[in-house]
């Protein structure tokens, strides 16, 4: 009988142990609001092992009532085209930090030609919450 409580014990120590093991050991810390801002932006382009950015800043907006903080990503990252030309293009990235350290950040707005969003109401969202 003490033989098979102490088997129950021992196994289930060594349960205990490997999950905490596989627990660490699969932790990846979340990266800081800009870094993952940079990654959704590098998402989207036709070429992300290229990109550059330059005058990449964080705007706090506000803080909600469930006291994360609302701000926005702005920047300028470098296009490459298929033509082999390249510029740098303004983006902005909605984001909210929670109060525990998490972060989220939404679908990434770059200031292209293309129609899916027009380019006066990228400026118009530019001028509001990154011109501070």
């Amino acid at each position: 009988m003490k033989n098979k409580i102490f088997s129950f014990l021992v196994v289930g120590l060594i349960a205990g142990v490997s999950f905490i093991g596989g627990v660490a050991s699969n932790y990846t810390p979340d990266l800081d609001i800009v870094s993952k801002s940079q990654k959704a932006v590098e998402d989207f382009l036709a070429f992300p092992k290229t990109a550059e950015y330059k005058n990449v800043k964080y705007h706090e907006i506000r803080e909600t009532l469930d006291h994360g903080m609302l701000g926005y990503v702005c920047g300028e990252v470098l296009i490459f085209t298929t033509q082999n030309s390249y510029s740098f293009k303004r983006f902005i990235v909605k984001t909210y930090l929670h109060q525990d350290g998490r972060n989220v950040v939404s679908i990434p707005l770059i200031d292209s030609d293309e129609k899916e969003f027009p380019n006066d109401d990228f400026n118009i969202l530019w001028n509001k919450y990154c011109n501070s």
